[in-house]
């Protein structure tokens, strides 16, 4: 984390909070909206290295949940919604509640996944932690497609030119597991999307795959996020989970501990998850503002 950045950036939005006269002010008081995105990142980064060290064999996940909710707070933020925390075989979007007392095991791939916002500018990433060596060849296959997207993300991009790229770096990929060789499969049921002000999952959508989409990258804040797997290209309901659409544009942490503190309310969405059992699945995720000179990779 970029730290002279950071308290920059934090220092300028602090000011804004405490001095309403420095709203729509001139100079070095006024945020702009790169400042918000940026000290969002920061904030979504910082929370990463303090919880790095929990994602091991025997952590419950429950506590990597209530710990990146209180980093959160503790710097002020909000959270756009829950944070997940996906094992193995479940995809994505899984959050788990209090009564959970599931554990990280050495075969599990982990899959992290939270947000930032502030005063509505939002940050979305996800990262993946694996154990088991065997398991390398999905975590690089991963990787690459979306070093290879970030690298090609620019205004102008046929958008389909992301999904195409992806594709072809996951599928030159395959896996000895449990002793049987897998070609890996990108998901296809899950995207990409643009990021608006307050509102997480924007109009665009970034498909993982090769598509017609010739429509081309405008400024704007956006998320890649290719999910792949071993044995499957699409994904079905799993349990329910906290309401992960409730908390689209959510503002403040009230709302969020609205949510929390009545989750029987909330039982409504649904985490993902592979059809097959044996499955392992691995994501990533970043966020990008992109504009017609300028690229921020805001969460690496």
């Amino acid at each position: 984390m970029d730290y002279y950045k950071y308290i920059k950036y934090k220092n300028k939005y602090l000011d804004l909070k405490n001095n309403q006269q420095y709203k729509g002010g001139i100079g070095e008081t006024r945020m702009t909206q790169l400042d918000y995105y940026i000290l969002a990142g920061n904030i979504h980064k910082d929370i990463k290295k303090n919880i790095y060290h929990m994602i091991q064999p025997g952590t419950r996940i429950y506590d990597i949940f209530l710990q990146i909710r209180q980093l959160t707070k503790k710097h002020n933020a909000e959270i756009p919604f829950p944070p997940c925390i996906s094992l193995s075989n479940i995809v994505a979007h899984y959050v788990p509640f209090s009564d959970d007392n599931t554990i990280i095991a050495n075969g599990d791939m982990v899959k992290v996944d939270y947000g930032v916002s502030i005063d509505g500018h939002i940050v979305d990433s996800a990262f993946s932690v694996y154990y088991d060596p065997a398991l390398k060849p999905l975590y690089d296959a991963t990787k690459d497609s979306i070093d290879a997207a970030i690298k090609m993300f620019n205004v102008d991009i046929p958008l389909n030119e992301i999904g195409k790229t992806i594709q072809e770096i996951v599928e030159s990929y395959e896996i000895n597991y449990n002793g049987q060789l897998y070609p890996l499969k990108v998901i296809k049921t899950l995207k990409g999307h643009s990021i608006e002000k307050s509102k997480l999952h924007g109009a665009t959508s970034i498909l993982n795959y090769i598509n017609t989409n010739t429509n081309r990258i405008t400024p704007g804040t956006y998320a890649i996020e290719p999910l792949v797997s071993i044995m499957s290209d699409h994904h079905i309901p799993y349990k329910p989970t906290n309401s992960f659409t409730s908390y689209n544009g959510a503002r403040n942490l009230s709302l969020e501990d609205n949510i929390m503190n009545n989750i029987n309310e909330f039982k409504q969405d649904y985490s993902f998850i592979s059809p097959y059992k044996n499955d392992m699945v691995a994501h990533m995720e970043h966020s990008l503002y992109v504009d017609n000179d300028i690229k921020h990779i805001l969460t690496e």
